[in-house]
């Protein structure tokens, strides 16, 4: 039991080793002090403790139990380890396997996801990966990268525990890339992104308890760097509640604490749950969106009629040229800016509206909404990424930030908005045609988008890019050079959920972006806004059966692709929309339904 530095380990009797030590503090404070227990249980043989280590001979078999605590949620680490192995060592190592799995079960065996088998499927990983990386295709691949996703948010993210970080639970460097933090610019967001459609909504909440933890701090950060009210957080952050701006000029962008309660909202359209909104989700939201609403200023630039944008702004992590060749990040009203206030606002004001509180609040958020600096189109057809029509100084740049708006926000559809679409579309092949989408995070973002788009064989080459680029033999997700970034495992997860299944316009779409290469396949247990658990089973690219269960009813739209459907059981179904690939009927909670070719 080592450490290679600040640690010293010792024998405890002849079957135990503890492994302690403090890390450095700052300012004269004590640094985070922890410890590891490790104990050997014989059957037969011998058990002796020698130095750093327990060896062990001519035994018939050797259970090790280990614990693990530091003073960061704990008074005492020594103590919370001893109590947790004189507990487990109570419990016949059977009882703890068959436990162990079954409360595991419980939640990865919500969802079963078949595109079909293939010729590789009984090789093992890394030999399936690499003939994929020869070019040859793999379905089967892609739906245990799907599982892979949830297994690794499973096994980062549980209700009491810290949320997933850059490197989930996995690092292994004293000194990881990016100190293994919370990037708050997307790679936090994306690790969340499975949470609700994959059928971990449990898995969300302890990013819900981080948001809140980091409230106190982000309002004092929120009145002293901008003189505003509500909360705060910029492009980073830490367990020790960090919101301040830092690390270079792209921490200059004070968004990340209102893009992640984006996530208190999507857990409840989810999950219906109106005490969760009302304790915990909207207190958070108004927050984020109180200091939006004051940081807001008038654009200069216009002079015809009243227009609110952000200043200082920035596009993370993109560079602009003026027309005099200079190179400029901070500017007034980039519109991931603008997409982010309008996507918390309306949250926001959704939220108050269902609770019936803060009426002037609700009235001052729709003021600002009203007058936002709107989404601009350039004459090229693109969305433009900042108030002025600039050129990037890295057209194939990885972040893609002024496609918020089309995910994760959805305030650009592609039936609701399609001028708008077509644009992100643009803009989004654009950034691909000059090098962009090069790092794993960013092409599961790709594959989200194209998912969006309904371009589904788009998306599908999209996720092989991320297999034969970025993924590890493990099936790790790889940030270039070689460094280990678990947003991408979750972003990937997330795209394939969302090419089948979608729920963000208002609707609940079935197999909106199903590439020809699974023409024939299963899913069950995903889950779509509104309360709906959803399963699905297609042929030859053609959906044969699909069966929402919904949880707290309500008038319901479904989408189908191709061919007309119908809603069975007819009974108490009020079916009206004269669209045939639209199903309409209002359901009733807890009941089931299916949808079938007629």
């Amino acid at each position: 039991l080592t450490r290679s530095e600040r640690a010293t380990t010792r024998a405890e009797g002849d079957s135990a080793l503890v492994m302690s030590g403090e890390l450095p503090g700052v300012d004269d404070k004590p640094g985070l002090r922890y410890e590891c227990r490790v104990m050997a249980k014989a059957v037969g043989g011998a058990v002796k403790a020698v130095g750093d280590r327990l060896e062990v001979s001519g035994a018939d078999e050797v259970t090790f139990t280990l614990a693990a605590a530091t003073s960061f949620n704990h008074t005492d680490p020594s103590a919370a380890c001893q109590s947790v192995l004189r507990k487990a060592a109570a419990i016949p190592y059977s009882t703890l396997r068959k436990d162990h799995i079954r409360e595991h079960q419980r939640y990865f065996s919500r969802v079963a996801l078949d595109l079909g088998r293939g010729a590789a499927s009984d090789l093992p990983t890394d030999e399936r990966l690499a003939r994929v990386k020869t070019g040859l295709e793999d379905p089967g691949l892609l739906a245990l990268y799907f599982q892979y996703g949830r297994y690794l948010l499973l096994a980062s993210s549980r209700p009491g525990s810290l949320p997933a970080n850059l490197q989930g639970k996995w690092n292994e460097e004293m000194r990881p890339p990016w100190n293994c933090d919370y990037h708050l610019n997307i790679n936090l967001q994306m690790n969340y992104w499975p949470a609700e459609v994959a059928h971990l909504a449990e898995c969300h909440t302890p990013l819900f308890e981080y948001l809140k933890s980091l409230q106190a701090s982000g309002r004092k950060t929120a009145k002293e760097h901008y003189g505003a009210g509500g909360f705060v957080a910029h492009h980073l952050s830490d367990l020790w509640g960090f919101t301040a701006p830092a690390d270079g000029v792209w921490g200059i962008w004070p968004m990340g604490a209102a893009w992640t309660s984006r996530h208190l909202w999507e857990h409840y359209e989810f999950g219906g749950d109106r005490a969760f909104l009302r304790e915990v989700a909207y207190p958070v939201m108004k927050d984020a969106t109180r200091f939006l609403l004051e940081f807001l200023v008038k654009n200069e630039w216009k002079t015809d009629r009243l227009e609110w944008v952000t200043c200082p702004s920035h596009s993370p992590e993109n560079s602009f040229k003026l027309a005099n060749g200079e190179h400029h990040q901070l500017t007034v009203g980039a519109t991931m800016d603008m997409e982010i206030i309008h996507d918390s606002a309306t949250n926001t004001l959704a939220a108050a509206k269902l609770l019936g509180v803060d009426e002037a609040f609700q009235a001052e958020i729709a003021d600002k909404l009203a007058h936002l600096a709107p989404l601009q189109v350039n004459s090229r057809g693109l969305l433009q990424e900042w108030l002025k029509d600039y050129d990037e100084v890295e057209v194939g740049h990885r972040h893609l930030s002024h496609l918020y708006a089309l995910h994760p926000g959805n305030q650009i559809t592609l039936r609701g908005t399609p001028e708008l679409a077509k644009a992100a579309r643009a803009s989004l092949q654009r950034r691909l045609d000059n090098g962009g989408g090069g790092t794993g995070w960013s092409r599961a973002w790709v594959a989200m988008f194209w998912a969006r788009l309904e371009e589904a064989d788009l998306a599908h080459d999209s996720l092989y890019i991320l297999l034969r680029g970025s993924t590890e033999a493990n099936l790790f997700d790889l940030h270039p050079p070689h460094i280990f970034q678990i947003d991408g495992n979750m972003g990937g997860c997330g795209a394939i959920a969302e090419m089948l299944l979608q729920s963000h316009a208002g609707e609940v779409s079935l197999l909106p972006a199903l590439p020809k290469a699974w023409a024939t396949g299963s899913v069950s247990g995903l889950r779509a806004r509104g309360g709906w658990t959803v399963g699905m089973e297609w042929k030859d690219g053609r959906l044969t059966r699909a069966t929402l269960k919904s949880a707290f009813g309500g008038t319901t739209r479904v989408r189908t692709r191709g061919g007309e459907y119908r809603i069975t059981p007819a009974d108490g179904v009020k079916v009206g929309s004269g669209d045939p690939h639209v199903l309409e009927f209002e359901a009733k909670r807890g009941r089931a339904y299916t949808v079938e070719p007629k």
